[in-house]
């Protein structure tokens, strides 16, 4: 299962990555996880290689998926931010008119069946930079648009920064998993 976790800085989605890899640890599930908490700020031609490896990968995992059912459990491979966050930010940051790109990928997202969950705290909004409540919008608007089908909404505010392991679980079975 491939999730992809999107939304402003300090809504949780790490919170959450920390709790589902220490929860596939104790089930034994394996967790392949990827973030990147400097995607805002890379300048354009680092951004694209960084892309370029992160679906590299993606088309590597897929065409290797034979092998992965070997595993005990099915693996999840997450994204702590992808694809709505490069259109999101490489638009404000870089003026990187990148929507036909990132429509392609959310499209083969879709195709492999990839979880979308989409985070909100309204601490976050709180201490949000100038400007960054204008993304909170536009993650919205994407979550919305996007063609993966389960998605989900999160808002982890008081539950001070701490998931159990049934959050998780009940996470995971409103994901389909």
């Amino acid at each position: 299962m491939v999730i992809v976790l999107e939304g402003i800085r300090k809504s949780g989605k790490t919170t959450f990555a920390d709790a589902l890899t220490k929860w596939g640890r104790e089930c034994d599930v394996p967790v392949f996880r990827f973030y990147d908490r400097e995607l805002q700020t890379y300048p354009v031609n680092q951004m694209e290689a960084n892309f370029v490896s992160c679906m590299q990968f993606a088309r590597a995992a897929f065409e290797v998926d034979y092998k992965l059912q070997q595993l005990r459990r099915e693996p999840i491979v997450l994204f702590d931010r992808f694809h709505i966050s490069e259109l999101i930010f490489g638009h404000y940051y870089r003026q990187y008119d990148n929507d036909k790109f990132m429509n392609q990928v959310d499209t083969l997202l879709a195709s492999h069946d990839a979880r979308l969950v989409l985070f909100e705290s309204d601490t976050s909004d709180k201490r949000a930079k100038p400007g960054e409540l204008l993304f909170k919008h536009d993650f919205w608007t994407l979550y919305r648009k996007s063609k993966i089908e389960r998605k989900l909404y999160m808002n982890l505010d008081g539950r001070g920064g701490k998931l159990e392991k049934a959050d998780i679980e009940e996470a995971l079975e409103r994901l389909g998993f």
